[in-house]
Parts: C-alpha cells; structure tokens; sequence
C-alpha cells in the first residue's frame, strides 16, 4: 500500500469514527437535551419567574463548590483513553480509568464536605439568597455524583461507546421528567422538592455510568498493557489547564448570574435562564461534533489531516446551525411564550441577543480547541476560554452600566465572539487551520435569503394565533426554502460528499440518509463559484 493510498485509509477511518460517534451523541443529545428543556419548562412553568430564580441560584451556590471538582481529568481520560484504545490497548484504558476514578472520589469527597460549611454562607452573602439555603443544601451531593459521571461519559467516549455517554444522561433526565410531570400536574412542586428530585436522579445517573463501565472493563482489568499506562503526575499535568479552563468558565457563569441578581430583578435572572435553556437546543447540533473533535485529533500526527478533518467539520456545523440561529433571532417572542408562557416573551431581545453566540460556528472555536488538546497542546486550547472571560469581564463592567441587564446579555454574546477571533487567529498559527470562506459564504448566502422568506411567511400569520402554529409554518417554510438553496449554491464540492459517504458505507440508516441527500444534492445543477 502506498503512503497516499495509506493516508486516505487512515483519513477514511477517523471520519468514519467522528461521523458515527457523532450521530450517536447527536441522537442521545436530542434526546436527553429535549427532556432536560421540557424539565426546565415544568419547573419555571410551576415555580414562576421568582421562584425558578431561586432555584437557579440554589444550583449556581453548588455550581461553586463543583469549581473545585474535576481536575480536568475528563478531557485527560478521553486523550489517553483514545490513544490507548487505537492500539489496542484496552487493558492500559482500564488501569487509566481506576486511577483517574480515584483522584476524583478523593476530590469531590473533600470539596462536598466543605460545601456543607460553604453553602450557607454563599447563599446569604454572594448570592444574597438566603430563603433558598435549604435546597441548595439538598442539592450539594450533586458535587461528589457530577465529577464521577463526567469522568465516566468522559471514558466512553474515549474507548469509542459514544451511545453509553449519551445513555447516562438520557436516563438522569427521562426519570427526571417522569416525577416532575406527576407533581405538576397536582401543584405539589416546590423549591425543595425540585431540587430533592435534581439530587436523586443524578444518583440514578451515577448507578447507572457505573453499571455500563463495569460491562467495558469486565474482560480487560487482567490483561497485560502493551505500554505503561499514564501515572497520577501525567493525568494532572494534562488535565490541568482544563481544570483551570473549567474554573474560569464556572466563573464566568456565577459571575454572570450574581451581576444579573445584583443589577436586575430574580423574574430578569429566570428571563436570562429561561432564554439560555432555549438557547442550549442549538448546542445539540454541534456538541456532538466538538465532543468528537478530542478523541478524533488525538489519534493522527499528521497535520494535514488535521486540517481536513476540520475543514469537513467546520463546513457542515456551520451548514447546520447558521439558518437555524437566525431562525431563533426572527422567532425569538414565538419560542419564548410556546416554551414558558406569555410572562416571558419580554425577554425576547434577550434570546435573540444571545443566539448570535452560535454563529461563532463560522470560526470553529470549538473544533479548533479540540484541534489543539488533541495535538498535545492543552494549554493553547484552554487560553480560549481565558479570552472569553477577559472579555465579558471588560464589556460587563461597560455595558451593564449604560445599558442595564441587557448589556449583561450582551456581553455574553461580544465575549464569547472575541475568544472565537483570538482561537481562529491562534489555530492558524500554530497548526495551520483555516476555514473555507467560498464554504462559509454560501452558507450564509443560503440562510439570509432562506430567513427572509421566514420572516415574511411569519409577518402572514395573524398575531392572534397560537405560537405553536405560528412555529410550525415558519419551521416548515425553513426546512422547504433553504435545503433547496444550499444544495443550489453547492457549498461542498462532490469530492467531499462522495468521501463522506465512503466513510460510512454500509453502516445502516446513517449511511441511507446521507446517500439518499447526496443524490438529491447531485442532481440540484450547480450555481457557478
């Protein structure tokens, strides 16, 4: 076999994984997304804007305590898991795992314990909610089971069992919404009461990554490694700037709830909630592509496959989710009063606002951080997220107080595409990443031109009928106005459709769907570059 002919295999091989792991989050990312928005609704629906602000800030005290869990050690377990994994070296994955599950225990043990000391006095002084201290406390087990379900997820996907991640936390949220749904429907739910039914199903979920990777490691714990596996010292030493990365972004989060506590109202906190739950809808179209982008990055050296790796990637995230964030920009009072009711459609503006943080998809920030922790270069992945932060606390401070809490909305959304430039322009010089502007271009030729016709069917209906329906013909009018447009401006070159599909040849209805779109893709002439 020649070494181009070697190259395209190997080429072949890590799409085929990447498209088939994907597929599999994304499914049980619908799934358990889906479910955790339909959770979040009953709760804000019962609770109303004042109460599920409390709620948010009972899980945002134990948000805190988690800044001093992890240690980085899932992205750890996943770079050495699949790189053990692609030698076949399942017996050194196993051994990584038992070691990484120890620190983590020990870790998360110590910070729950403090949190029982912590927790009252960060409800009353920092988030000056001390009528809620009690279901904070209820849910401050959350702070040993988290840790040890990210490790566990971490591992699966790692050692390729994408669908036992995704299981674990479709499980949490489908028990989750089974009690939520009886106790709504007989006005019983209280603050404390969510947060008991929040702690027991993680519980669940924890019995649950533990079963599943009791069934992977059962007929590898004895067997001899072919290397030795990564010692406590090397874990941590990868994992580090993750951790750091994960402190800076908990951070961030705390620090934009307590500024929206300390600027607005709790109903303008559950506003800013409520929109970003909405929000995390669109983050079940690409996460399953950045979930994949480590363990994918971490098998080659070559970094020419690295950049078409990311190069496909980066085109068919941006494909997905362009047209549908702006989607969320002209529906943003329409989703808002269809999920959690006519009192929240005055946040509108805040949804749309923060909507344009996923059209940071055009420049890959995540891929391109994957790119980078995959390559052996954590701490150049993770500076990205100390550029987000850098930046919201700047324009916060600038915005918030000429423009209020909306300017906090804001600068969520400037941060977030500041750090998305400083990884765009940091990938380009350290591995030679780029996008493809011809890619990018018609994309977003394709979704302006198919939103417009969004907006004008919406202007059609009467203001008077139900956001359902109002909903479902504009959705309608998107699926029927862009898969047309796109496949005319034909983004992608068939090269790269024929490669897609030899990636996953034969591999059931994966492979169907995407065969019988290319055909139609194909046959659509093509528009000129």
């Amino acid at each position: 076999m020649t070494s181009d002919a070697k190259s395209v295999e190997d080429l072949q091989g890590l799409a085929r994984e990447g498209i088939m792991g994907a597929t599999v989050l994304l499914t049980t990312n619908i799934a358990s997304t889906g479910l955790a928005a339909i959770n979040s609704i009953l709760i804000a629906r019962a609770l109303g804007p004042h109460g599920y602000g409390q709620y948010t800030l009972a899980l945002t005290s134990t948000q805190i305590m988690l800044l001093a869990t992890g240690l980085g050690l899932p992205s750890a377990i996943t770079y050495y898991a699949s790189k053990q994994t692609a030698t076949r070296d399942m017996a050194a994955a196993v051994k990584t795992l038992e070691k990484t599950m120890l620190i983590t225990i020990v870790n998360a043990a110590a910070a729950m314990l403090l949190g029982a000391f912590l927790v009252p006095l960060i409800m009353r002084s920092l988030l000056e909610a001390e009528e809620a201290t009690r279901a904070a406390l209820i849910a401050l087990p959350t702070v040993l089971m988290i840790p040890v379900i990210n490790v566990y997820t971490s591992f699966f996907i790692g050692v390729g069992k994408t669908e036992y991640s995704g299981a674990t936390n479709t499980a949490r949220e489908a028990l989750r919404l089974a009690v939520l749904s009886v106790l709504t429907a007989t006005a019983a739910l209280t603050l404390n009461r969510a947060t008991s039914i929040y702690t027991a199903t993680y519980t669940v979920a924890t019995c649950i990554a533990i079963s599943l990777a009791t069934r992977i490691t059962r007929n590898a714990g004895d067997k001899q490694t072919k290397e030795k596996p990564p010692g406590a010292r090397e874990l941590l030493a990868y994992g580090f700037p993750f951790y750091v990365a994960g402190i800076l972004a908990g951070l961030l989060g705390i620090y934009q709830n307590t500024l929206m506590a300390r600027k607005a109202s709790e109903a303008e906190l559950a506003g800013l909630r409520a929109s970003m739950n909405i929000i995390t809808a669109l983050s079940i179209l690409s996460s399953p592509i950045y979930s994949m982008a480590l363990p994918i990055f971490s098998k080659t050296t070559s970094k020419a496959t690295i950049q078409k790796i990311h190069r496909l990637a980066q085109g068919l995230s941006a494909a997905l989710l362009i047209p549908i964030t702006l989607y969320f920009i002209v529906e943003s009072q329409a989703l808002l009063r269809f999920f959690y009711g006519e009192k929240y459609i005055v946040y509108q503006d805040y949804l749309a606002i923060l909507s344009l943080t996923n059209l940071t998809v055009l420049l890959g920030s995540g891929l391109i951080g994957g790119a980078l922790a995959g390559t052996g270069k954590p701490w150049r992945a993770n500076s990205i997220t100390i550029a987000e932060l850098a930046s919201f606390l700047a324009t916060s401070a600038l915005l918030s107080k000429t423009m209020g809490p909306i300017g906090i909305v804001a600068s969520v959304t400037v941060s977030r595409w500041i750090a998305s430039i400083y990884a765009y322009l940091l990938a380009r010089k350290t591995i030679g990443i780029s996008i493809d502007p011809v890619i990018n271009a018609k994309v977003v030729a394709a979704s302006l031109a198919s939103i417009t016709i969004v907006a004008a069917t919406h202007k059609a209906v009467p203001q008077s009928a139900p956001a359902v329906l109002t909903l479902a013909v504009t959705g309608a009018t998107l699926l029927a106005t862009y898969i047309p447009i796109v496949s005319a401006l034909k983004p992608f070159r068939d090269i790269e459709v024929d490669f897609l599909l030899l990636s996953i040849e034969g591999k059931g209805p994966v492979y169907a769907i995407a065969k019988t779109l290319s055909s139609i893709y194909k046959k659509i002439p093509r528009i000129k570059r």
